[in-house]
């Protein structure tokens, strides 16, 4: 049953189920306010009613510290034309607020929550930025990319460990996601917890990695004031079961067993977990493995400097080493898997120079979703590689008698949702990362617990004041006004 839902802008149709417990959000846009000793100050930026670009600020005591630094991703095909590469928020915007802007926090090293720190740092931000040790490696290689690495201040934390910087007190609070050591901030300050989630799902048993600190959840839903939770809404709309990476591992499993010629198995580059199971499963079935692509190559070194990646064997130096094997014995993990066309599996689909030749008789597996606008140059690709009779298996498809998935979400659905509510108990819900359809549905989800009294669904830029009484002090004060950056190829 909806409760009170505060929406931030123009709703779904849905959200007229309780229209008479719907507070609209009033107010123009203002400047950034200075927080004051007895609340925190909540306004995300990015993430809000698309996916990508998340960038969320907290202030107390007259201080800020910002929670993530990502890109968004281009769906208008006239922006792709013209070269857009990524967005950003625009530096600029945030002029008002860096001289009491503490430092920067990264939950997770996916580029919708990395990807904008070196077009930031350090030539508009200087604060430092605080992460785990493989998000550090990556956002290292960044900024050497840029030639900045020497001038940003990196420092790095362990999952698990307790912080104070500056007015702030933060928890790094162990997560699952399809990449390592994601964690959740419970941020503490006006004798309670706001905890921002991150992108996180549950993953009862990980390939790879620690698992979700349930135990330490609970205690804090048990001891301490939730006062509110600001949280993932991926995948909010979607309502089916738990999906694991262990079930991916089996359809690799099945599809290297099975097929009479090459496979190679497309996915993010910095799905670590994943391409663990998939090298271990071909190396199983007797097959030379080797991995292409920039991102990924970085990725997997990072992951080998962490520890990660040490039960695997060595794979080939270089991906090329596969010429001269017989088919049936490769196996190509590489980049690609949104249809770009200077990335590996685009390279392959057209039959390029320099890449290992593929087609009747050989397997591609694209294990990823797409992101919304990229469809048509997947279906490209997709098409491409038929016409070389390549057999293509694509996210959606499942193998084998038991029906594995080839790729499963990285993000908590409804169920997921409402267990980690029962156990943190928060009193309200601000609803970040998804679309705003995905944020309706996670505030509608939120409202039906019952330590849940409010449900927040912000616009970008959205000034949001929780105090210590927690729901009965929390109010939405108009929007902070910014701008976006486009970053050109």
């Amino acid at each position: 049953m909806l409760k009170e839902v505060i929406p931030g802008g123009v709703l779904a149709s849905k959200m007229d189920i309780h229209p008479e417990k719907i507070v609209l959000a009033k107010g123009t846009p203002e400047t950034w306010p200075v927080p004051g000793d007895d609340e925190v100050v909540i306004v995300p930026l990015g993430g809000i009613g698309e996916i990508g670009m998340n960038m969320t600020f907290y202030g107390h005591k007259g201080r800020w510290i910002g929670v993530d630094a990502g890109v968004g991703f281009p769906s208008d095909e006239a922006d792709r034309e013209r070269g857009v590469r990524a967005t950003i928020v625009d530096p600029l915007s945030l002029e008002p607020i860096l001289d009491r802007l503490d430092g920067f926090f990264i939950t997770h090293a996916h580029e919708d929550h990395i990807g904008a720190i070196p077009f930031l740092w350090p030539r508009y931000l200087n604060c430092p930025i605080y992460c785990t040790p493989f998000a550090a490696g990556l956002i290292s290689i960044k900024l050497e990319e840029h030639a900045d690495l020497e001038d940003v201040d990196i420092r790095k934390f362990e999952v698990g460990e307790r912080l104070t910087h500056s007015v702030f007190d933060i928890e790094a609070i162990a997560m699952t996601h399809s990449i390592p050591e994601p964690v959740a901030l419970a941020i503490r300050a006006c004798d309670g917890v706001i905890v921002h989630t991150g992108d996180w799902k549950m993953e009862p048993h990980p390939i790879l990695g620690t698992d979700m600190d349930i135990e330490r959840l609970t205690e804090i839903g048990m001891s301490e004031r939730v006062l509110a939770i600001v949280a993932d809404s991926t995948n909010a709309e979607r309502i089916e079961g738990l999906t694991t990476e262990a079930s991916v591992q089996r359809a690799m499993r099945h599809i290297m067993n099975e097929a009479t010629g090459a496979v190679v198995v497309c996915c993010f580059a910095s799905n670590i977990p994943r391409i663990h199971a998939i090298a271990e499963e071909a190396f199983a079935s007797g097959r030379k493995v080797a991995i292409a692509g920039r991102s990924m190559v970085n990725a997997e070194a990072v992951a080998n400097e962490c520890g990660l990646m040490n039960a695997l064997p060595y794979f080939l130096a270089d991906f090329m080493h596969l010429e001269g094997l017989d088919q049936r014995e490769k196996a190509l993990i590489c980049t690609g898997s949104q249809g770009e066309e200077r990335a590996v599996l685009g390279r392959i689909a057209r039959g390029r120079r320099n890449i290992p030749a593929f087609g009747p008789g050989d397997t591609v597996v694209i294990s990823a979703k797409a992101i919304p606008g990229n469809e048509p140059a997947i279906n490209e690709c997709i098409e491409q590689l038929r016409t070389r009779g390549v057999r293509v298996i694509t996210g959606e498809d499942f193998v084998g008698e038991e029906k594995w998935p080839v790729h499963v979400t990285g993000h908590a659905t409804q169920d997921e949702i409402r267990t980690l509510y029962s156990i943190l108990k928060p009193r309200a819900v601000v609803t970040v990362h998804g679309t705003q359809e995905g944020m309706v549905e996670h505030a509608l989800v939120a409202s039906e617990l019952s330590s849940v009294s409010r449900a927040i669904v912000p616009v970008a830029g959205s000034v949001i004041r929780v105090g210590a009484a927690g729901a009965k002090d929390i109010s939405v004060r108009g929007a902070v006004p910014f701008t976006i950056g486009e970053v050109m190829d």
